[in-house]
């Protein structure tokens, strides 16, 4: 579902991978399994669509990045990636995350060097440092290119 989901947004679509491989796999099943597609449908919340200016131009619909699968999703990632670069194990913490959001290029130049960074293919690309107790891991995610999510993972003690 997730998939489906990543390479429906208007920043995804339109990249290449998703553009000449990952639309016709998205499609096919939701030919196959009409379920899927409404799983996917029941993520979407109606929004106003602003001007730069602020001003209403229509209501849409898109999809709530808010629903618990996607935090659900973005935890075990994290906790994925911090096992397989440090192989830290399962630990009490907090994983908040933004999407999408503008970064400095310092930021990525800081993770990469005191983290680990990896691109697999132009499919999924990440940069992750570990928590410790007295400072906060980060953690981005980019999907296809263009959908990041940027986390901050908190351990508890």
């Amino acid at each position: 579902m997730l998939r489906n989901l990543f390479v429906s947004t208007t920043d995804t679509e339109p990249t290449p991978y998703v553009k000449h491989d990952l639309q016709f796999k998205r499609d096919r099943s939701f030919r196959r399994r009409t379920a899927e597609l409404l799983r996917l449908l029941r993520l979407m919340r109606p929004v106003e669509v602003k001007s730069p200016g602020g001003i209403i131009l229509r209501d849409d619909l898109a999809f709530d990045f808010g629903a618990p699968v996607i935090n659900t999703f973005l935890t075990r990632m994290c906790r994925g990636l911090l096992w397989e670069e440090f192989r830290l194990p399962y630990f009490h913490g907090t994983f908040g995350w933004r999407m999408n959001i503008e970064l400095e290029d310092i930021i990525y130049q800081g993770l990469a060097k005191f983290g680990r960074t990896r691109k697999v293919h132009d499919i999924f690309g990440y940069m992750i440092m570990k928590p410790d107790r007295n400072t906060p891991g980060w953690a981005i995610m980019n999907f296809y290119g263009s959908l990041e999510f940027w986390a901050k993972i908190e351990a508890r003690t």
